[in-house]
């Protein structure tokens, strides 16, 4: 998908550019280096809207600093397109008020390591303070497994990224969780919103985040790190009573990314990542989360590993896990290019196809036509006239004596041509007078050359004149011009015959 990004820069058309921020998904990050990118005043101040609040209603409770953060209402919602960005905590509905689909942006993270990573937050001593009297945040003090049964923290625990690109759908109801029943379905239409946006990244996929936000925003973000669990304040410990980890909270985990879990695979998937690739990353994005977990709540990665029975060594594993990332972008860029050029070499072919079959279609015009039809004599001269060029030349070099003396074959053949084409020129300017009984003299003179080759072209010749004057003499498709035709081509061809008898005992001679 990171492939998709379409650059178009910040309120590009009277519209702003926007970032649907995912809860514990490097957002507040890529917000800090939006607002240092685009200036001051560009992105708009509102960052929150109400799907991503648990059952709270009493907004006007709020601190007015807070309140002022949060768009609830149609008006509130459209005051976002006065911006030339927006960024937060927005349901793909609200943005789509103010913004196309292609115009906005957001980012992923492995679902059950996202969700790890709320829980820890929400522990941070003071976190929720300034949201007071709404406090969902205090529901993670208490044990994970507790944290993950509250049907009243759906919307924040419960396939939340479909819930943000769906809001408003029965099936994703605020207080319960989704239905097996309904898991393919949502997860189909969430996947169709995901593929309409303008971008979408993994987190894991690191700089090509960066990337794409910046050209679908059109500016050059610098990466950054902002508001990381754990950077500051740590979370609250497990107390010595309580189990982080059991075999129901693994459970709980899965059941509460079912439907964002097949949606972050479509997003690896359209990355470039085979199903063993995706399979292996994400599965070490999840372990590394739990000894992140436990390390910040406070039991060490070891006890953590012995209470889930598979955390052991898998750092090393998330490292092989990342180059072999790496290596697998490198062969899609690759893969890329090669679809690029056959692309463009099938659309050659294609173009020439087009073109080969327009020629053929004028060429077949061009045989069908009747002045085609009506020059095949002459071409068949032409053909003749060629070809007897070509065994003249190589009579020459086995001598060129002819029958009559002090002449030779290739004087006499000329003759003979010039004596028909002389007789036909008489017989067309003589228009009372019909010649074509003269043309066989010309046969003669060839017969003199003592060549078979050039006698029978002559031959051809008187025939081809034979015919044609048959036209302007009157007499075409007569009695008359079958006589013609029938001693103009016998003399033709016993002039032939002799010529051949000639020039067969020269050769014998010699």
């Amino acid at each position: 998908m990171a492939a998709r990004a379409r650059s178009r820069g910040a309120g590009e058309g009277g519209r702003p550019t926007c970032f649907l921020h995912i809860p514990k998904s490097g957002g507040m990050s890529i917000q800090a280096a939006l607002s240092r990118a685009l200036g001051e005043g560009a992105v708009a101040p509102q960052r929150f809207d109400a799907s991503v609040f648990c059952g709270f209603g009493d907004f006007h409770l709020l601190p007015a600093e807070t309140r002022r953060e949060i768009v609830l209402t149609g008006d509130e919602a459209l005051s976002l397109g006065r911006y030339p960005a927006v960024a937060g905590h927005f349901s793909l509905p609200t943005l789509l008020q103010v913004a196309d689909a292609g115009s906005i942006a957001t980012v992923v993270r492995e679902p059950r390591a996202r969700l790890l990573s709320l829980y820890a937050y929400w522990r941070v001593p003071g976190i929720g303070e300034r949201w007071d009297p709404y406090r969902a945040d205090l529901q993670a003090l208490g044990p994970l497994e507790r944290f993950l049964s509250e049907p009243l923290l759906a919307p924040m625990i419960d396939n939340q990224v479909a819930r943000m690109l769906l809001f408003g759908d029965p099936r994703l109801a605020p207080d319960c969780f989704v239905a097996e029943r309904d898991v393919e379905a949502i997860a189909a239409e969430a996947i169709e919103q995901l593929d309409r946006l303008g971008f979408v990244g993994s987190l894991e996929l690191g700089d090509s985040c960066w990337e794409g936000i910046g050209r679908l925003f059109g500016v050059r973000l610098e990466p950054t790190v902002v508001n990381e669990t754990g950077a500051g304040l740590p979370p609250a410990p497990i107390g010595d009573e309580e189990r982080l980890l059991s075999e129901e909270a693994l459970e709980l985990l899965a059941l509460r990314t079912r439907v964002d879990d097949r949606l972050y695979d479509h997003v690896l998937a359209r990355a470039g990542l085979g199903i063993q690739a995706r399979g292996r990353l994400t599965e070490n994005l999840f372990a590394s989360q739990l000894v992140r977990l436990t390390d910040l709540v406070g039991h060490s990665a070891a006890a953590a590993a012995e209470q889930a029975g598979a955390l052991a060594g898998l750092r090393g594993e998330l490292q092989e896990s990342r180059l072999e990332l790496e290596r697998t972008a490198g062969v899609q860029a690759e893969l890329d290019g090669a679809r690029a050029s056959v692309a463009w070499l099938r659309g050659e072919v294609e173009r020439l196809d087009g073109e080969s079959e327009k020629l053929r279609r004028w060429l077949d015009a061009v045989h069908r036509s009747a002045s085609w039809r009506s020059t095949a004599p002459l071409r068949a001269i032409k053909r003749g006239l060629i070809q007897a060029g070509s065994l003249a030349s190589a009579d020459a070099q086995d001598g060129d004596r002819s029958t009559l003396a002090g002449r030779s074959s290739r004087e006499l053949w000329q003759l003979a041509l010039g004596v028909a084409t002389l007789i036909a020129l008489a017989d067309v300017a003589l228009v009372h007078v019909t010649l074509i009984g003269l043309l066989p003299v010309a046969s003669v003179v060839g017969a003199l050359s003592g060549r078979r080759t050039g006698t029978l072209l002559v031959g051809l010749w008187t025939f081809a004149l034979a015919v044609v004057l048959s036209v302007p003499d009157r007499i075409w498709d007569s009695h008359s011009q079958l006589i013609y035709l029938a001693v103009v081509a016998g003399a033709g061809l016993l002039a032939t015959s002799a010529a051949g008898i000639a020039e067969h005992r020269r050769r014998a001679l010699r």
